[in-house]
């Protein structure tokens, strides 16, 4: 069954939509000091992001989008930042300490743990093959959607396709749950 759908240069970007390329800059807070801060000395390492998907909602992505084509549109609309997550595959979940055992990787392959999200292998419309993918959700990051739009422009980042529903909303229901969750501390 088809769970994606080619995505087109000339339409905004989507939630559920993989990214390829994206390169984020962090601060380097080791070299964080009050003169650098004033000389806005360059503080930045690169992070690479070779797979990632959108989980910015759908209706800002469409308004962010028609108000950077129009001019007469209110900046209010638009989204300074894309919010995204990394797509693993299944051999950098394996060899990773946040998914200790089989048991664990079976919870996570079956979307029963709050933290990962289980995206199985599938097509687009057209037959383009997608892998299978686990998103956690404790590695989301945001990258500047002007950035983006340029650099899919130049070629830089490619849009692969993105999830339909009924997946996409499967997925925004339980990314929210994951965010919106009542954090505890294990100790009272």
């Amino acid at each position: 069954m088809e769970r994606y759908t080619e995505s087109a240069s000339d339409e905004p970007l989507h939630q559920g939509e993989i990214l390829c390329g994206i390169h984020e800059l962090r601060f380097d807070v080791s070299q964080l000091s009050q003169e650098s801060f004033k000389t806005a000395a360059p503080l930045s390492e690169r992070a690479s992001h070779p797979w990632s998907i959108v989980l910015t909602p759908a209706c800002d992505l469409e308004w962010d989008f028609h108000s950077r084509q129009h001019s007469d549109q209110p900046d209010s609309k638009r989204v300074t930042h894309l919010l995204l997550c990394d797509l693993e595959d299944e051999s950098s979940v394996r060899g990773d300490s946040r998914v200790k055992n089989r048991g664990e990787r079976d919870k996570v392959k079956s979307n029963r743990d709050e933290r990962w999200y289980y995206l199985p292998p599938s097509t687009s419309e057209n037959g383009q093959p997608f892998v299978e993918f686990y998103i956690d959700f404790k590695r989301l990051f945001s990258v500047p959607t002007e950035f983006v739009y340029a650099a899919i422009s130049i070629g830089l980042i490619q849009r692969k396709g993105y999830l339909k529903g009924p997946w996409i909303q499967h997925l925004s229901h339980r990314f929210t749950y994951f965010l919106g969750r009542v954090g505890l501390p294990d100790e009272p």
